[in-house]
């Protein structure tokens, strides 16, 4: 189950890829958008914090393809960058939170097709190192969570990197073409 710092990260990393330069100075508040985009569908654990309709609601609609498109969609209303390659880049980067959670979930599974279906579904990959998440000693819980966060930290702040800097190489490339 990956945490927020894998969601935020690749949230970030799908708006770096669809930005048409790679300028991180220029584009820092819309990889913040998409960190905010990846995390965004976990936000359905304070429906169940407040007892909203007595059930449990993680993994459900916040967790399904509709629901990464309208969050994509009003992204970009809200910021007034209004255009099918925004839209697709916020929806992505929302997706990108429900895709980790299906390939990587133990729980029940994920609410891909709401509202057409209620069906969980998870593919269950095993996460590079196992880890434990029932209740046992803090310290060793403390560890784990720990260790995976450095894990994710250090994973996906490369592949976000990674792809900053091939933008940043491609628009430099097209800018010193321009200039012959």
């Amino acid at each position: 189950m990956p945490l927020p710092i894998a969601h935020g990260l690749m949230g970030a990393s799908v708006v770096a890829a669809f930005q048409s330069h790679g300028s991180l100075k220029r584009d820092w508040k819309f990889l913040l958008l998409g960190a905010f985009l990846g995390i965004l569908p976990d936000f359905d654990f304070a429906l169940s914090w407040l007892r909203v309709g007595g059930k449990t609601w993680h993994h459900h609609f916040t967790h399904s393809i509709l629901f990464a498109f309208l969050a994509g969609l009003i992204a970009a209303a809200v910021i007034n960058r209004f255009s099918f390659r925004n839209v697709m880049a916020y929806s992505l980067a929302t997706l990108s939170h429900t895709v980790m959670d299906f390939l990587f979930t133990e729980s029940r599974g994920v609410e891909l097709l709401w509202p057409v279906s209620g069906k969980l579904f998870k593919f269950g990959l095993q996460p590079p190192f196992p880890y434990d998440w029932r209740p046992h000693p803090l310290s060793a819980k403390i560890t784990d969570i720990l260790e995976l966060c450095l894990f994710e930290l250090v994973v996906f702040t490369a592949i976000l990197l990674m792809i900053l800097w091939i933008k940043g190489r491609a628009h430099r490339m097209r800018r010193d073409q321009q200039k012959f």
